[in-house]
């Protein structure tokens, strides 16, 4: 939930990020996907983790600077693997 640290310190979460939410952003960005099971698995001190189905997760991000990162993930671990 947005304006709630949980137990861990971990900073304050600036978006609620619940399953209806991930189904919705399945859905409009990846609906071929769309119907497998979702199921919260846990937050980080940056993403909110959920499993989709038996072999895939999601990552979503609970404050804007973890969005940043997710990019920087996206341009540079294809470069890495690449190697």
């Amino acid at each position: 939930m947005p304006g709630k640290p949980n137990y861990l310190g971990t900073p304050i979460s600036e978006v609620e990020i619940d399953v209806s939410l991930v189904t919705s952003l399945l859905q409009e960005q990846h609906p071929d996907l769309a119907h497998l099971s979702i199921h919260p698995v846990d937050e980080g001190w940056d993403n909110a983790m959920f499993r989709l189905g038996e072999e895939l997760s999601i990552r979503v991000p609970r404050r804007q600077v973890a969005a940043h990162l997710i990019e920087n993930e996206q341009t540079w671990l294809p470069q890495i693997a690449a190697r």
